[in-house]
């Protein structure tokens, strides 16, 4: 069982750290997240194409259900929020991607994984780093080769077949690590730099100059007396296509209404606080009436007075037991906080265990039972260490009697570290569950020397209620129903407060300012310039939104970067006038030329291509290459 969850653990890292390869070379948004056709057109089973080769939606959504259930698996969560799905559908598709893409060219190349390669990655000589650290001891950190034959002999045990498909998976990663690792060496063989390069590299960067200059900024013309037409712009652009190139994307201006909590909702959760203070007082269980109405979660941890966070810390080392402190406002909440418990632990402590791990759902209860009796044989006298050796499954600690050495708290599964710290004392034999399996442990050593405290805090969250948010949303409709121009847009009682987002791509769903949008970004593709949209409803904010520039796949028109471009068009046009200037001039000299333009001639030694730097004038790469 400890096993599968590493693996299933590992697996998961894997898919989630390694999809970093920057090739998107298709992927819409709309398509993965419906049943959109990809071209606009009706439903269709393809979510796109690479390199001519179409990727099923069943095939994409089959990959994206397995990276879903791996981030929760690895992160515990059982909800996942928007974001993190958009985020994990990308990864999918570009994963997919990577893997068509790069088996044509291992075929191509002759490159492939031998069934000996894969034996020696999982059970030879030299385990895959992946397999070492997925079968290697928490504690110790020691790799023991005799797990991972127990794993693959057991592992069939499962009958669901889930233990079996993740092993798959697993190995299919390790394949494709050791496909993308020849790869990237045959690469990094065929890459070199010829001699005559190498040469000539050395040669300008060792290659000093000296000399004589006369320094004319661009500032000695005034802008007013450079005119700067759309036509300047235009040329401007046709001779460097290259720095202009775009892909389609939309720019944007909006305004957000936060939903904010009012007075009255204000004073609704305080009331509600202070009516409960007197059930809190009085009850049973701390832990059901804090699951049961508070806004924030029991917490069974004792913290000493440096790990409890909160603005009142210091009064529970000082009031007795049971005692309520607050109502207090704190980050968004009102909070009443009733001291549970208060008690000296331990910095560290040393402890062995006996560890029983249940290979099919049958030994389940079997093994719980002889856990009990395990636990019930020491506390009779019977040896510790001779039962370690003949039970536990800890092979890294049964021959040295079950020791766990020094532990010290967070160490442990949360359910052994509570029941370490927090639960009992040097000398107690206890029996608890983990994700590997059941836990027969005793405390031999323990000494208690640091004050903690154990805290039900009853919080109530103070939200926006549903007529403040009806409220707000009538304001925010009212606005976009009055402004329903971009001139209007830009003229209104909020001109001030207007933030925009430049060149949206048609599959983001990240909005600057925003948040997460995807409605946002279709509307602003759907839109027109100019149009204003009605309001948007996100978690925390209403919006209203302007199309403002529509930028098509290409070279960039002079309407969309007009503003860009006319500095660098003055500076062409400014450089031209102070060239004629020069040539106007007639000099015969540096000397004469500074004269004539109240300037000193100027030097600079040691520049070369690697140090363009000339003093007073700054960077200037075409005159150190000149």
């Amino acid at each position: 069982m400890a096993v599968i969850m590493k693996i299933r653990n590992r697996f998961g890292a894997v898919i989630i750290g390694l999809i970093a390869l920057a090739i998107v070379s298709f992927l819409l948004m709309d398509a993965l997240n419906s049943n959109s056709n990809l071209l606009g057109g009706g439903p269709t089973d393809t979510v796109g194409k690479v390199d001519g080769q179409e990727i099923s939606i069943q095939a994409f959504e089959k990959r994206y259900q397995e990276g879903l259930e791996n981030y929760r698996t690895q992160t515990q969560q059982s909800t996942i929020d928007e974001q993190t799905s958009l985020a994990l559908r990308d990864q999918t598709w570009t994963q997919m991607l990577n893997e068509t893409l790069m088996s044509k060219e291992y075929e191509k190349l002759g490159i492939q994984v031998t069934g000996d390669e894969l034996y020696d990655m999982i059970q030879g000589a030299n385990p895959h780093p992946q397999v070492v650290q997925a079968f290697s001891d928490p504690n110790t950190r020691q790799f023991d080769a005799n797990q991972v034959v127990m794993f693959l002999q057991n592992m069939d045990n499962d009958t669901t077949g889930e233990t079996r498909e993740r092993w798959l998976n697993f190995e299919k990663f390790l394949k494709e690590d050791r496909l993308r690792n020849k790869y990237n060496a045959l690469v990094k063989k065929g890459l070199y730099v010829p001699t005559w390069l190498a040469k000539e590299d050395y040669e300008a960067k060792n290659s000093n100059a000296t000399f004589d200059f006369v320094f004319l900024p661009y500032s000695d013309v005034k802008d007013e007396d450079v005119k700067v037409s759309d036509d300047d712009i235009k040329a401007y652009i046709n001779n460097n296509k290259g720095k202009f190139k775009q892909e389609e994307s939309r720019s944007i201006e909006f305004v957000t209404y936060n939903v904010l909590p009012s007075a009255t909702d204000t004073s609704k959760a305080l009331s509600w606080l202070e009516n409960q203070l007197n059930n809190f007082q009085n009850a049973e269980s701390d832990s059901i009436f804090i699951k049961l109405y508070s806004d924030k979660p029991f917490d069974e941890k004792y913290l000493s007075r440096e790990e409890l966070v909160s603005s009142v810390s210091d009064t529970f080392f000082a009031v007795e037991t049971g005692t309520i402190v607050g109502p207090y406002f704190e980050e968004g909440y009102f909070v009443a906080a009733k001291l549970v418990d208060r008690k000296l632990i331990a910095d560290s402590l040393e402890a062995r265990h006996i560890l029983l791990v249940p290979t099919t759902q049958e030994e389940i209860e079997i093994l719980r039972t002889r856990a009990d009796s395990l636990k019930e044989a020491v506390e009779a006298g019977a040896d510790f260490v001779a039962l370690a050796a003949q039970f536990s499954k800890d092979q890294n600690t049964a021959m040295n009697g079950g020791s766990w050495g020094t532990v010290k708290p967070g160490e442990k599964f949360i359910n052994i570290n509570n029941d370490l710290f927090y639960k009992h004392k040097q000398g107690d034999v206890f029996v608890t569950p983990s994700n590997e399996g059941f836990h027969v442990i005793q405390i031999t050593n323990a000494k208690p020397t640091k004050e903690a405290v154990k805290v039900a805090f009853l919080a109530r969250q103070i939200n926006a209620s549903q007529e403040t948010q009806r409220n707000i949303f009538a304001t925010a409709s009212q606005f976009a129903a009055s402004n329903n121009t971009l001139e209007k847009f830009r003229k209104s009682e909020l001109k001030d407060q207007i933030k925009n987002a430049s060149k949206l791509g048609k599959n983001d769903y990240m909005v600057f300012g925003v948040g997460i949008s995807r409605e946002l970004v279709r509307w602003a593709y759907e839109a027109k310039v100019g149009e204003v949209s009605n309001v948007f409803t996100l978690e925390d904010k209403y919006v209203v939104a302007a199309v403002t520039n529509v930028y098509e796949k290409g070279i960039a028109t002079v309407e969309n970067v007009r503003e860009e471009v006319k500095p660098d068009v003055i500076k062409e046009k400014k450089a031209a006038l102070l060239s004629e200037k020069v040539k106007g001039a007639n000099a015969t000299s540096l000397a004469q030329l500074a004269s004539k333009f109240s300037k000193e001639v100027q030097s600079a030694s040691g520049v070369n291509f690697a140090n363009n730097f000339l003093p007073g004038a700054g960077q200037e790469p075409k005159v150190a290459n000149h």
